[in-house]
């Protein structure tokens, strides 16, 4: 696998179970519980959870884009929220 898909397996992962539906800013007080989950995953390997922190903090607005075409709207609104207000 390469570094992309290993973090998007861990951010997989991460949400499997969870919803973002409904969380639509960083007041939200559900916010910080649903945003860690695609902020924070873990990722086993170093090299590829060095890029994927790398890819979200420099190209905050792609990763938003990333999240929400590879996960979903409303994980991708969190994104979105993320990259905006930050986290």
């Amino acid at each position: 696998m390469n570094n992309v898909e290993i973090y998007a397996q861990a951010i997989a992962d991460s949400i499997a179970g969870s919803s973002a539906q409904g969380v639509t800013s960083w007041d939200d007080p559900e916010f910080g519980r649903v945003a860690c989950k695609i902020v924070e995953p873990v990722i086993g390997n170093a090299e590829a959870s060095e890029e994927y922190f790398e890819y979200m903090e420099t190209d905050a607005d792609n990763w938003a884009n990333w999240i929400a075409q590879t996960f979903g709207e409303d994980w991708g609104r969190v994104a979105r929220v993320v990259a905006e207000e930050g986290y």
